[in-house]
């Protein structure tokens, strides 16, 4: 599992490195299920707490 995490990482790494900005949140999302997978719950949940933001700063506002 550590080894995905891994792979993955250098996936997301990528995705920043070719601009793909918008997406990272998934990405970031993914990488924190992977690592609470492995067993490092709370690296797992920063990782989810950071995709969430990430997501949040991409969504259009909603109108009242």
């Amino acid at each position: 599992m550590e080894k995905a995490v891994g792979l993955y990482a250098e996936a997301v790494d990528a995705v920043r490195e070719e601009g793909l900005v918008p997406h990272l949140g998934g990405h970031y999302q993914v990488l924190g299920q992977l690592w609470a997978a492995a067993g490092d719950v709370e690296k797992g949940r920063e990782w989810m707490k950071r995709g969430r933001q990430e997501t949040a700063a991409f969504e259009e506002p909603k109108e009242a």
